[in-house]
């Protein structure tokens, strides 16, 4: 008795009650065999769990009087099987915490194991809740799909890794839409014991793809009557400032007839009309012409060819040489590259845009232009900058809006459709242009143009 309580206690105080209730039971009781695990005081005072066997000695009475036993140290298995109750209980809350199907069956088709997503959706298709041990087919089901499903799982279960896209319906007759895995679930010989599932609920994805596919099917629509319109519009502004060249010249021809025949008989006021009609008529017909050649950008295929852009700016500085030396501007070009493009086009877009710098220049104040590029991986970046008039920032938008004009036409001459043109070729070329500028501190025009234009 003595040495008995001497034992217990080295036995921890949390559990020194309970293996003593059980040795006595066995004392009181008729059984011989006590079996424990519990927690035993080592020499270092620390704690070890051990598993303890015991036999009750009897007399000839039957009244036990000594125990022989073997108490084994299982601290180790403990620790393990506590590290693997935590990773599963870690497990079960991570797939229970997930909207996805994960399900798991044995060779006979028989639920393993299944998270609440997939017990959800089971009992919102049949109304039967998924234990261990429930055939995976369910009768409540279609056939068609009952069918469909127990090829699936027979693929599996002969070792086939596979990923379909399925669908069902529900009661409210609504579609749910899915994609599952299947994965052979093997034993170390290579033996398939089961197969894991796991699915996904695309219905929404399936929704937005629909509804995709129907904006794209009215985006499309939308473009071809675009397409038509543009071709129209292009079509109308041609023929009409063609066919408006001619009569023009008709006006223009009989006023100076007019003004040569009645030379000396005309008094002020009416040589003073004829020469606003004929300055009318010389404006309208470079307003026909720049609307003659806008109209005409955008139609047709690009037929892109490399194009030097130094040979296009050497080209356009010789067309402006003799106003470059009257106003003594300094062009600086660093070294341009070769690009895929239209020559007319390039031509059209610097020519536009170092005739603007060159006609905007501050009074007296030698004009200077540089024009420079860099490059990414899509694009080449160009900048036209000049040390100008400049542009007030409210108007960084207009100017590039077609007969969109800053100054009184007495000022500056032109019909305000450069920078017009400009957008339209940069845009053709799937670039966009804009201006830095501020009056009086020159502007920057920065325009971009893409590497493989789309024809």
């Amino acid at each position: 008795k003595e040495n008995l309580s001497t034992w217990f206690q080295y036995v921890h105080p949390d559990e020194r009650v309970l293996v003593e209730k059980s040795i006595n039971e066995v004392i009181i009781s008729q059984d011989q065999v006590w079996e424990s695990e519990y927690r035993y005081m080592k020499s270092d005072s620390s704690y070890a769990h051990v598993a303890n066997k015991g036999i009750a000695i009897k007399d000839e009475n039957g009244v036990p009087y000594r125990m022989i036993g073997a108490m084994r140290d299982i601290t180790k298995e403990k620790e393990q099987y506590y590290e693997i109750k935590r990773i599963q209980q870690n497990l079960n809350s991570l797939i229970n915490n997930t909207t996805d199907y994960i399900w798991s069956i044995d060779t006979e088709m028989k639920v393993i194991a299944c998270n609440n997503a997939f017990s959800e959706v089971i009992f919102l298709l049949t109304g039967k809740v998924v234990v261990e041990g429930t055939h995976v087919l369910f009768p409540e089901v279609k056939k068609e799909l009952l069918d469909n499903w127990n090829i699936y799982y027979t693929r599996a279960l002969k070792g086939e890794i596979f990923t379909i896209e399925e669908h069902e319906t529900l009661p409210d007759n609504s579609k749910r839409y899915g994609i599952v895995s299947f994965t052979p679930i093997t034993s170390l010989d290579g033996t398939v014991q089961g197969v894991a599932c796991f699915g996904k609920d695309i219905s929404e994805l399936k929704k937005s793809e629909e509804r995709l596919l129907e904006l794209n099917k009215e985006l499309e629509k939308r473009a071809e009557e675009l397409a038509a319109s543009n071709i129209e519009l292009e079509r109308f502004a041609y023929v009409a400032s063609h066919d408006l060249q001619e009569p023009l010249r008709m006006v223009s021809s009989f006023l100076q007839l007019l003004e040569k025949k009645y030379e000396g008989n005309l008094d002020e006021t009416a040589q003073k009309y004829i020469h606003f009609a004929v300055d009318g008529a010389a404006r309208m017909k470079v307003l026909i012409k720049d609307l003659l050649q806008y109209s005409k950008i955008g139609t047709g295929a690009l037929e892109l060819v490399p194009i030097d852009i130094n040979n296009v700016l050497s080209d356009i500085l010789l067309l402006f040489k003799e106003e470059i030396n009257n106003s003594n501007a300094e062009i600086v070009v660093q070294n341009m590259p070769v690009i895929l493009a239209e020559k007319t086009a390039m031509m059209q877009l610097f020519q536009n845009l170092i005739s603007n710098a060159l006609k905007y220049k501050s009074p007296h104040i030698a004009p200077i232009v540089e024009v420079s590029y860099t490059e990414d991986n899509h694009y080449w970046n160009f900048k036209v900058k000049d040390n100008g008039l400049g542009i007030d920032p409210n108007y960084n938008e207009k100017i590039f809006v077609i007969f969109q004009r800053l100054h009184n036409k007495d000022e500056f001459s032109g019909t305000g459709i450069g920078l017009a043109i400009c957008k339209k070729i940069v845009e053709r070329y799937q670039g966009q242009i804009r201006v830095e500028s501020e009056q009086g501190a020159g502007s920057t025009f920065i325009f971009t143009i893409a590497k493989n234009p789309m024809i």
